[in-house]
């Protein structure tokens, strides 16, 4: 089947809009944006470009703070040019801990602690996004979407990233959902100190791993078994050892 390159049904830029830099294919033409709008302000923030991994990085304390940006596989010329954003929090030491707290070899690398698309932070302006996610170059101005993606960065993402300066303020946020951050709220508590802490949201949050337990646990070929049952059973034991120490 041929494939028919019309990009008519997408919404056309208003009257007098700004379209930058159409002559570049859509990957240069989404890296010039970037070099020229965001890299100057995120470079003031401490942030690092790599240009081969679309990320800015910064490394705070024990975390590094990601800023990526995807380009839509389907780009086509000038018609259809479309790129997204995902923020996400890397703990790089974190897997030296783990092995040594708990006596495993597990984890190899950093964990990502938290990531996700910037459609979901708080507080993040999106007048200009399309489709949900997708920051799309032929519907806006150029100018005027660059310079909101700027501006969203530096208030709503910069804020989001401030969450991590403490073990609370991390915490707070990935509290919003206990069952999937459960391991590694437990571990934040447990890194920081913080043991009575530790094993009071252990007993609190603990309420879905022991329902998995009890409904899958004995299925070595049941997702709960494959994806999470040992990680829940040695936290387990260890909040067992603590208990008995304090």
């Amino acid at each position: 089947m041929e494939f028919i390159k019309d990009y008519s049904y997408l919404f056309e830029m208003e009257k007098g809009g700004v379209a930058l830099y159409t002559e570049l294919s859509p990957s240069e033409r989404i890296l010039k944006l970037m070099n020229e709008f965001v890299c100057p302000e995120l470079d003031k923030a401490g942030f690092k470009f790599s240009k081969s991994q679309k990320t800015f990085k910064k490394t705070q304390d024990k975390y590094q703070y990601i800023i990526k940006y995807y380009s839509n596989m389907r780009n086509y010329g000038s018609e259809s040019v479309e790129f997204e954003f995902y923020v996400i929090v890397s703990y790089p030491k974190y897997s030296k801990w783990y092995n040594e707290y708990y006596k495993s070899s597990e984890h190899s690398g950093g964990i990502y602690i938290d990531s996700g698309n910037i459609a979901y932070i708080d507080g993040w302006d999106k007048k200009y996004l399309d489709a949900g996610h997708w920051y799309r170059l032929k519907s806006f101005d150029n100018k005027l979407l660059m310079g909101n993606i700027v501006n969203n960065i530096k208030t709503a993402g910069f804020k989001y990233f401030s969450s991590f300066e403490t073990t609370e303020g991390a915490i707070s946020l990935l509290i919003k959902f206990p069952e999937k951050n459960f391991n590694i709220i437990f571990d934040l508590y447990l890194i920081d100190g913080k043991i009575k802490e530790a094993i009071s949201f252990f007993k609190k949050y603990n309420r879905y791993d022991e329902k998995m337990l009890k409904k899958e646990g004995d299925d070595s070929t049941s997702d709960y078994s494959l994806n999470r049952k040992t990680e829940y059973l040695m936290r387990k034991k260890k909040v067992e050892e603590l208990s008995e120490q304090n």
